[in-house]
């Protein structure tokens, strides 16, 4: 788990609670930063949990994609260290409420083995949300699960130089109303970032086309989303299980890449040539009405 403690009704201390209970054989790891309140850590220290201090990076990284590097990187370096043959990274802010779900997970990787040869041994799990299926690489940043050394890879990417956000001034939610999914996820995306520097370690070269992506999602990754994990998150469910509403009367350029859309995919009910229908999304901003090229 990484990130600040989100101390509002004990959330993360009650989270922690829960994945002990219900992962009683798991070693649980809260890495956080070195300013944290002392009393807030003791807590967490006191459940039997590995309580790591990291000093923040220089710059934040857009979208403080360099401190989510430096605290979940930190995270699964201590995991693999001792040995862990798994990992499962989440945020403090978040829970995923299944008892059974490290079984489960389990149980994914062992059905579905990674279908290319090479460095990883075997898929990215991509948990609760976030995984986009029409943005390139957009697999969720938030919480993961796969093989320790695959996880290492993943979380151990370069940090973002400074000079990236002199090409990019203006506040985020500017940012995301004004330009193009294919200008920002090369750049200003942390989840984008992760998934093509884990891809390039791993000898897939990102063209950064959705055709390559979906190739990816289908050979390298899968997904375990909201009602699989009973997930939750207290910066955007306070009033709906979901991030955002679902409608019906159009699909959103920011459609999930669920588990039901995944094995479609992975049966090859849903070709990877067909994303050539989508290339316009690339063009468009960030929540944007689906208008597929026949």
């Amino acid at each position: 788990m990484q990130g600040p403690i989100a101390k509002e009704d004990d959330f993360t201390l009650n989270t922690l609670r829960l994945y002990r209970r219900n992962m009683p054989d798991a070693e649980l790891i809260l890495s956080t930063w070195s300013d944290e309140d002392a009393n807030a850590l003791a807590k967490v220290a006191d459940l039997g949990v590995t309580v790591l201090k990291n000093d923040k990076p220089a710059f934040a990284g857009m979208s403080n994609m360099n401190m989510q590097i430096v605290s979940a990187g930190a995270g699964v370096r201590h995991a693999v260290q001792k040995g862990a043959q798994w990992v499962m990274k989440t945020r403090t802010d978040q829970r995923l409420y299944e008892p059974n779900l490290l079984s489960f997970l389990i149980g994914m990787q062992q059905s579905f083995p990674v279908a290319v040869s090479g460095k990883q041994n075997h898929r990215i799990i991509g948990l609760g949300q976030g995984s986009l299926k029409f943005v390139p690489y957009h697999v969720t940043d938030q919480s993961l699960f796969g093989n320790a050394q695959d996880m290492l890879a993943y979380w151990t990417p370069p940090l973002q130089g400074a000079e990236v956000s002199e090409r990019w001034t203006e506040a985020r939610d500017q940012i995301y109303r004004k330009y193009s999914i294919g200008q920002l996820c090369r750049e200003t995306v942390p989840e984008c970032y992760l998934a093509s520097h884990f891809l390039t370690r791993m000898g897939h070269q990102p063209d950064w086309t959705i055709q390559d992506s979906w190739t990816a999602y289908r050979d390298r990754f899968c997904f375990a989303d909201y009602g699989t994990t009973d997930f939750y998150w207290v910066k955007s469910q306070t009033w709906t299980r979901a991030e955002l509403i679902k409608t019906y009367a159009h699909v959103s350029n920011r459609q999930e890449m669920s588990f039901l859309e995944w094995m479609l995919l992975h049966s090859r009910q849903l070709p990877v040539e067909s994303a050539s229908r989508y290339n316009e999304i690339l063009e468009d901003v960030f929540l944007g009405v689906l208008r597929p090229q026949n």
